[in-house]
């Protein structure tokens, strides 16, 4: 059974995720997406950064790179959730192999320049898939680029076509937008 995230947890949830088998991995991720485990995670996280505590943050950027390498779609949405990205951001900004570099992968999201609309889109249901296919997009192709495997690259790359499956539809169906 998963711990729940506590500070001196981390190493093991981190053992956990990495060293999970096919035969583990629904188990994980059912504690995982148990009620109130990221919010915690992410409490732990607020905490180390406060802190400066550089080896909590490392570790946590370890066990979010291991989640994301689940390829669990459920779990990759809601950390990029509105809720929950810039706080997975954030902790994806402490990578180990760069302790000297700033990551600014906050800082970048958060920019007004980024989002421009061709058309308006008034449906928040597609506003809010077409931030979700910008936030993978940018997980995929700059924070995980070194690291993303063939299996989480696929995963990824599947979500961001169902979305734009899902984006394209809603502008189709929309007379107004054409």
């Amino acid at each position: 059974k998963l711990p729940m995230p506590e500070m001196g947890s981390l190493q093991q949830l981190l053992e956990m995720v990495s060293n999970a088998t096919q035969m583990t991995r629904d188990r994980i991720m059912d504690g995982i997406m148990a009620e109130g485990f990221l919010p915690k995670l992410f409490e732990i996280y607020r905490t180390c950064e406060d802190l400066e505590m550089e080896s909590s943050l490392h570790v946590l950027f370890r066990l979010f790179k291991g989640l994301i390498m689940l390829n669990e779609p459920s779990l990759i949405e809601l950390c990029l959730s509105d809720e929950h990205v810039f706080d997975t951001m954030g902790i994806l900004e402490h990578d180990p192999d760069y302790p000297n570099h700033k990551l600014q992968h906050r800082e970048y999201l958060r920019s007004p320049k980024l989002f421009k609309q061709a058309v308006p889109i008034r449906d928040a249901a597609t506003l809010a898939k077409i931030h979700l296919n910008f936030r993978l997009t940018y997980l995929k192709d700059v924070v995980m680029a070194r690291y993303i495997d063939d299996m989480s690259f696929g995963t990824i790359r599947e979500l961001i076509s169902l979305n734009n499956a899902e984006i394209v539809n809603h502008v189709h169906d929309n007379t107004k937008l054409l």
